[in-house]
């Protein structure tokens, strides 16, 4: 570096400082003690819409603030002045056209005599990085509804995501500036500020291009700018240099130029990296062109997560077209489905009205009950029996029907036709004063799952098959013999017990009448009544006739047989001549 231009830059010269302030692309601003701008260099004044004319009128620092944030912005200024570091902070602003802007503003206080007569600051827009911000919750968003199911890979991108652009705000809040307003300015900041002559040679560098390309100031100063570049942004910048930057910088007086664009360097190490410069010109007095001043940006961050974003989004997209194909897959199968069920329904449709027409045209009574044993359906058959409409059927129970000594053998029955048997019974009801034979034949409902939910039963009318004949039974005094009327007046106090019992008398001494006379009076009566001879069964068929038999029990066998102890329930089994059968099967 020549002494010229490092008393230049070191040794405080006004001038040459106030023009490379003014020609810095980022904002610089000083502001007196009372709020009001003292300076502004160009960028500050295009980026707020301010001149110089706005400035000379006096202009307050807080009005380029949102309303919201000058207290925040009060509250810093005094902490400064406190001598605390306060660091970069954000702030949302707004122009002089009333339009807002994000800004990064580092700011450090003016001494006068050990008073704080000012402060100065430099703002950073970062109005892109909030859109960018902004963006990236929109694509967390968009891939959150479209690939929910794959949220473990989602949220490993998203962490990626988050991290990276963590690590670039860690990076953008490391930005120091100021031990003063311009020395500080240059080589407190992240991003490498240079200077180069026109023949694209270095003239100065910040500090922190050992940080960005670890290399040393002085082994860049006199290097050319196109010796780190990579072959491919070595030719791109020199077709900007020739074809944009030199014709700008040959009028005196042309308007100011700045431009961006990405290029790829070397490290010192060989590694590569992504760098975002700006470039413009340095003027002097007379306006004319007589270098470069350029900052040079680490967007390697931003390419990563560009890259990153670039790779997820293609990743959805094959997602959607798979996840688009499936659900063009799966439509067809609903609408097979749904074309199968219909046929399903049809035939449902005809299947029910089929038991309808059966359940309403059948002449057996049809029942069904909950599991409160109370009647849910009733077919018309047994409403025309019982002279009754659905008032007084359904919700009802047998006792509410019938009585109580019919009601006590159903739910005896019914409770085990809940806990899953089928049970057939034949058993006397009183209907208007009328004793009726009826065999019936009870079943489980269930549902789908195999839950029982009710009774559904089935009554067929026995009374003219059985012609059940009710001769007249005297009482025990309208005999003469004292040992009948002992004998009827016993029969009488165990017709009442649920005892077995046993009659014992010579042949023709009345034991069938009696064992009749005991059911006629007993809680039994409504049950039937079963008699058979024991002595005229053969040996080998006595246990199938009393106990009965299922499918396949034995040579032959080929459907189930009812025993006569099963069709006895809930009233009599007489077992006349019981002693002939033998005293294993007794015993049984």
């Amino acid at each position: 570096m020549n002494e010229l231009h490092k008393e230049l830059i070191f040794d405080g010269s006004d001038i040459v400082f106030r023009e490379l302030v003014d020609q810095l692309p980022e904002p610089v601003f000083a502001v007196d003690s009372s709020g009001l701008v003292m300076f502004a260099n160009r960028r500050a004044m295009d980026l707020t819409g301010y001149s110089l004319e706005d400035l000379a009128a006096g202009v307050s620092a807080y009005d380029v603030f949102f309303p919201e944030s000058r207290d925040l912005v009060k509250t810093d200024i005094n902490r400064m002045f406190r001598g605390e570091k306060s660091g970069a902070i954000e702030y949302r602003m707004r122009r002089k056209d009333g339009s807002e802007f994000w800004a990064l503003v580092n700011s450090r206080p003016i001494f006068s005599d050990g008073k704080p007569v000012g402060f100065t600051g430099l703002l950073m827009d970062i109005s892109d990085r909030k859109r960018t911000e902004e963006e990236l919750d929109a694509k967390r968003a968009e891939l959150e509804d479209l690939v929910h199911k794959s949220a473990e890979t989602i949220l490993r991108k998203k962490k990626e995501l988050e991290d990276e652009v963590k690590k670039r705000l860690e990076a953008e809040n490391q930005l120091a500036r100021s031990e003063n307003l311009y020395r500080t300015l240059v080589d407190s900041a992240k991003d490498v500020i240079w200077t180069a002559d026109l023949d694209l040679k270095y003239t100065f560098l910040s500090q922190s291009v050992l940080n960005q390309l670890q290399y040393r100031v002085d082994e860049m100063v006199g290097a050319s700018l196109l010796d780190t570049m990579t072959p491919e942004s070595r030719k791109k910048f020199m077709e900007i240099f020739e074809q944009e930057l030199l014709p700008q910088g040959l009028p005196p007086h042309g308007s100011a130029f700045i431009r961006t664009d990405e290029i790829v360097c070397f490290r010192k190490d060989g590694s590569r990296i992504w760098l975002e410069l700006t470039l413009s010109f340095l003027r002097n007095r007379d306006g004319l062109s007589e270098g470069i001043l350029g900052i040079s940006r680490d967007i390697s961050g931003r390419k990563t997560v560009e890259e990153a974003l670039k790779k997820t989004q293609d990743e959805l997209e094959q997602k959607v077209q798979d996840r688009t194909a499936r659900l063009l897959s799966l439509n067809r199968d609903l609408k097979q489905e749904m074309s199968d069920r219909k046929l399903a329904e049809k035939a449902l449709r005809n299947s029910e009205l089929r038991f309808r027409t059966l359940f309403e045209t059948a002449p057996d009574f049809i029942f069904i009950k909950d599991t409160e044993l109370r009647y849910t359906h009733v077919n018309p058959s047994m409403f025309q029996k019982l002279r009754a409409d659905e008032s007084q059927v359904i919700g009802k129970t047998d006792e509410d029907i019938f009585g109580q000594a019919y009601s006590k053998q159903s739910k005896k029955l019914e409770s085990r036709v809940l806990q899953g048997e089928n049970i057939e019974t034949e058993q006397n009801i009183t209907i208007h004063d009328r004793k009726c034979v009826f065999n019936i034949i009870r079943s489980p409902m269930k549902d789908p799952s195999g839950k029982v939910t009710g009774v559904c039963g089935m009554a067929r009318d026995l009374t003219d098959r059985k012609l059940v004949r009710r001769e007249f039974v005297p009482k025990p005094d309208h005999y003469v013999s004292p040992a009948m009327q002992k004998a009827l007046s016993d029969t009488l106090l165990v017709a009442h017990s649920e005892s077995v019992v046993l009659f014992l008398g010579e042949s023709g001494s009345g034991k069938d009448f009696l064992a009749r006379y005991l059911h006629d009076n007993s809680n039994r009566s409504n049950g039937p009544f079963i008699m058979i001879n024991c002595a005229a069964l053969p040996e080998t068929l006595v246990e199938s006739e009393l106990f009965g038999h299922e499918s396949g029990s034995f040579t032959g066998c080929s459907g189930r047989k009812r025993g006569l102890v099963e069709l006895a329930e809930g009233g009599t089994f007489l077992l006349n001549e019981v002693g002939d059968l033998p005293l294993q099967l007794q015993a049984k």
